[in-house]
């Protein structure tokens, strides 16, 4: 079984060819989605598992011996055979679809290799990392020392979050202090995963597996990465900055994953922070008729409010939308549309920002809306929802 793309990448006009590897199968998402790209060509894939399987269907993964014949490439079975290999050089971009608790040693190792080029004056390495790009606060500000050294690296996959027009609107308005200062903010994320969260053969969701032991994972590391990243796109590095998180979480039955979270979220700037999200949503985005997930921010200033919410798969469903304490003028920017990315058209968004960041020879793209501290504020958080749910207190975000 492999993913089919919704949407064509755009035609991106006369360029040259784009060399990219793929880390892990990701249930098929990404492969089929390069594929279409007519200057970029998969030269490697990594896949440590002879047999991956996606509970989506009733048949396997096609094995990385047979997806190796299907895109005439080899297959490695590390990142580090790949990197020592005469390929590892050759390389342009990687997508790294591996399992949560793989991605700080896999993204660690393609930082080095970036840092690597970058001071010998060799070709650039971009990186699209898959949400969560490590699973402690140790590991993300680890991350963000090393990637603030390469400001053309794309570190964090924010759910299309860099390029679509509501979040480069909401950005600016508070960047310009359109609604004042900000204080307060209540975002939630309900989607209908059950079927994933609540399956035992899902346990690369269900379980986080460290060198201490397998640890409790599920909704939080598999989902609130996207409202996270989101919200700290836009209200920028010095707001709503955390400092102290309190978190009540419900597990599913079977797996004993979390499934429903309820948190809130104490700011350095005196922001309040109300953060909510489930699996329990009913239904599923692959069935007949499919159900998308129901996502609502709304951030609160002095001098007016943001709100932007909507079901992903419907964007006439909802839209961004400015108030303001003052009426004195009908400047009042609302956006109608609720393009929340989803399934694939999210992967080709992912895709285009890597593949297009190598094209401007590796420099800042000028959609690019976020950096390396997205990242940071979003792990921090999870990382800070489980130990506060384990413990049943308020804890401390380091």
């Amino acid at each position: 079984m492999e993913r089919s793309a919704e949407s064509e990448p755009k035609s991106q006009g006369t360029q040259h060819t784009v060399n990219v590897a793929v880390i892990g199968c990701g249930w098929g998402w990404h492969l089929p989605h390069l594929a279409r790209y007519e200057h970029v060509k998969i030269v490697a894939l990594v896949e440590p598992n002879s047999n991956p399987f996606c509970t989506l269907s009733s048949s396997p993964l096609l094995p990385p011996d047979k997806l190796a014949e299907k895109y005439s490439c080899p297959v490695f079975h590390s990142v580090a055979e790949l990197l020592e290999s005469d390929l590892g050089a050759m390389i342009d971009g990687a997508v790294v679809a591996a399992s949560h608790s793989a991605h700080f040693t896999i993204g660690a190792a393609l930082i080095r290799e970036g840092l690597r080029r970058r001071d010998s004056g060799n070709r650039v390495l971009n990186l699209l990392l898959e949400k969560a790009s490590n699973m402690n606060d140790l590991h993300a500000t680890l991350h963000v020392n090393e990637a603030r050294k390469l400001a053309w690296l794309s570190k964090e996959y924010t759910e299309g979050a860099f390029i679509i027009p509501q979040a480069t609107v909401a950005k600016h308005l508070i960047a310009t202090k359109k609604i004042g200062q900000v204080r307060h903010i209540v975002a939630s994320m309900n989607g209908p995963l059950m079927w994933l969260f609540d399956d035992p053969r899902n346990d690369s969701w269900t379980k986080l597996k460290t060198n201490h032991g397998e640890q409790k994972s599920g909704y939080g590391w598999g989902q609130m990465a996207h409202i996270l990243a989101w919200i700290y796109t836009v209200v920028g590095d010095e707001v709503a900055i955390p400092t102290r998180v309190y978190c009540d979480m419900g597990d599913a039955p079977v797996t004993g994953a979390d499934v429903s979270i309820a948190a809130v979220v104490s700011c350095s700037d005196g922001t309040t922070f109300a953060l909510s999200g489930t699996a329990l949503l009913p239904g599923s985005q692959y069935t007949d008729p499919p159900v998308g997930k129901l996502i609502s921010v709304h951030i609160f200033g002095d001098q007016g409010s943001l709100m932007y919410s909507g079901d992903d798969r419907i964007p006439a469903s909802g839209r961004l939308e400015w108030r303001k304490t003052s009426h004195e003028d009908d400047d009042n920017q609302v956006r109608q549309e609720f393009p929340c990315s989803n399934g694939d058209w999210a992967t080709v968004v992912g895709e285009e920002i890597m593949i297009q960041g190598h094209e401007a020879g590796g420099s800042p793209l000028p959609s690019k809306l976020n950096d390396v501290n997205v990242g940071l504020r979003t792990v921090q958080i999870i990382e800070a929802l489980y130990r506060s749910a384990s413990s049943g207190t308020s804890v401390k975000v380091d």
